[in-house]
């Protein structure tokens, strides 16, 4: 119910079910992940950090795990590490989320990090992979994140 609240334009509530969750079990992974979800929704990307990484922790093997390195990459885009966002965007590729959406976060990240090289790599995968793929497709389908938008300009994402 958190992640669809979340996703809706409703991360205030989706944050409040996450937590009430997490008052009864506060171990679950999952749970932790919803109010990762919501948090990085809301902009508060240090703390969705903070509750991505011990989801990741708890259930290392768990299905959900290439969606939860792709929101922490996110995260840590929004907080202006380029880095650590690379290698958790492709940490999810190579958990198995094989579509555009990881590998055109991927070439953000590596532009932001100036490594362009690394960047037209990811996008020309990305562009295999969705041959029309613009930044206002990818805004479109991701949460409001900061500097993902000028990533993935610097990347060499057309507009429309």
């Amino acid at each position: 119910k958190s992640e669809y609240l979340s996703a809706s334009g409703r991360a205030r509530n989706g944050l409040e079910v996450a937590n009430a969750g997490l008052v009864i079990s506060p171990n679950d992974a999952h749970l932790l992940a919803a109010r990762g979800f919501a948090e990085i929704a809301l902009g508060q990307f240090e703390q969705a950090k903070k509750d991505f990484e011990p989801a990741l922790l708890l259930s290392p093997r768990d299905l959900a795990v290439a969606q939860w390195r792709l929101s922490l990459g996110l995260a840590e885009i929004g907080i202006g590490q380029f880095a650590p966002a690379a290698d958790e965007f492709q940490a999810s590729i190579n958990f198995g989320n094989q579509t555009f959406v990881p590998y055109g976060y991927l070439a953000a990240a590596r532009a932001l990090d100036n490594k362009m090289d690394q960047a037209a790599a990811a996008v020309a995968v990305a562009r295999r992979l969705n041959p029309g793929l613009s930044i206002k497709q990818m805004l479109s389908i991701a949460p409001p994140v900061r500097n993902l938008r000028e990533g993935l300009q610097k990347a060499g994402f057309n507009d429309e």
